[in-house]
């Protein structure tokens, strides 16, 4: 870890789920809402077959992730080893090149994703943490701008890792509120065409730019499902949020509203917890219970080997807005001090001084953190 990088004792960690109530799509409404939005009748077609195959084959509702992913490998089926072996015929021969949809997709989500200042007001009981940390933590796997915009309307100093080049050397600023890692890239931020990572906060739905420099520029946008490729941003942040996590600074990680689909996230919080052995994860999200149980409480779930964060994840089943404005003073709270009078409580066991009824205090606080998990 950067020596001048001080963690935060509570990071936070956004999915998609994070941002619902600032009116960014989930996943399957981004569906819904690009499928309206396309008028042109070829491209219309095109996706309208797609998504009606896909869902035909899945039995229900796609999401973006899903329909993003199999216009790319549409788009380059000829590079796709996998179909060499297979001589029935194109189901969608005669239509359309899909490279103008995807370029469509990919504006579209754009255009979602950037957030006016009046629907982040939910997010305001994060001042109360950053009041009393000092400094937060925010990773996220978001590219819209929610923390970016919550950081202009309050006035608070955030750093990202960019001046306006890449320059990580920015987290360890002083006096800075949020440190903020977006580990699938962002709207503001673009690749060049020479091999220049900038920042530019322009309004703009377009994914592709030109520079007055002459340079081309992309954004620098991870989309879902899409195969890792280098980018130096992307690499060094999942660097430093893995260090975070490690660091016995960091106790607590609040996992708002994401699905664990990318598995090396899922390997780097096992990693983290197995090292660190103080770190617990409040799981924020509906459907937290599915979550930790199919992504997070084992290794291998079929043949049920328990992970390192078994019995360290404590899951509340909400949406986020609803919850934030108890997460500190309630959750929090009650989940630091019981887990602080239980280590007490087994000190003591282990000298031979405690009696069964001290631990009636314990349960209660873990209790109302919603934690049941306590060995006596």
């Amino acid at each position: 870890m950067n020596e001048q990088i001080e963690p935060s004792s509570v990071a936070f960690f956004l999915g998609a789920g994070a941002s619902v109530a600032a009116e960014v799509p989930h996943t399957y409404a981004f569906v819904d809402e690009f499928q309206k939005n396309i008028k042109e009748p070829g491209k219309r077609k095109v996706l309208d077959a797609v998504i009606s195959k896909l869902e035909k084959w899945r039995g229900s509702k796609i999401d973006i992730e899903l329909l993003l992913e199999t216009l790319t490998k549409l788009q380059k089926k000829d590079e796709e080893p996998l179909l060499q072996f297979f001589k029935s015929e194109f189901l969608l021969k005669g239509y359309s090149e899909k490279e103008p949809l995807i370029n469509d997709l990919k504006d579209f989500i754009k255009k979602k994703t950037i957030v006016s200042e009046e629907k982040i007001i939910y997010l305001q009981p994060l001042l109360d943490f950053i009041s009393e940390l000092k400094s937060v933590d925010i990773v996220s796997l978001n590219y819209d701008t929610c923390i970016e915009q919550f950081c202009n309307a309050h006035k608070l100093i955030y750093q990202d890792g960019f001046d306006v080049h890449w320059n990580p050397k920015t987290f360890g600023s002083e006096n800075t509120d949020i440190r903020l890692y977006k580990l699938h890239g962002s709207v503001m931020w673009y690749h060049t065409d020479r091999g220049n990572y900038i920042k530019l906060p322009v309004m703009t739905e377009e994914s592709k730019i030109r520079l007055i420099t002459g340079e081309s520029a992309d954004n620098l946008m991870l989309y879902p499902m899409q195969k890792w490729d280098y980018a130096e941003p992307l690499l060094e942040l999942l660097v430093l949020v893995k260090q975070i996590l490690e660091s016995n600074k960091c106790k607590t990680v609040i996992v708002v509203g994401y699905s664990f689909r990318d598995e090396h996230i899922t390997r780097m919080l096992w990693d983290s917890a197995r090292r660190n052995k103080d770190l617990h994860v409040v799981l924020v999200d509906p459907h937290a219970f599915d979550v930790y149980a199919d992504k997070l409480k084992y290794y291998d779930k079929d043949a049920k080997i328990p992970s390192s964060l078994d019995g360290r994840v404590i899951c509340l089943p909400y949406h986020f807005e609803k919850i934030l404005p108890f997460l500190k003073n309630y959750y929090l709270k009650n989940l630091i001090e019981g887990l602080a009078k239980e280590a007490e409580l087994r000190a003591a066991k282990s000298r031979g001084e405690m009696q069964e009824l001290t631990w009636l205090p314990v349960l209660r606080l873990l209790a109302n953190a919603e934690f049941p998990s306590v060995s006596i």
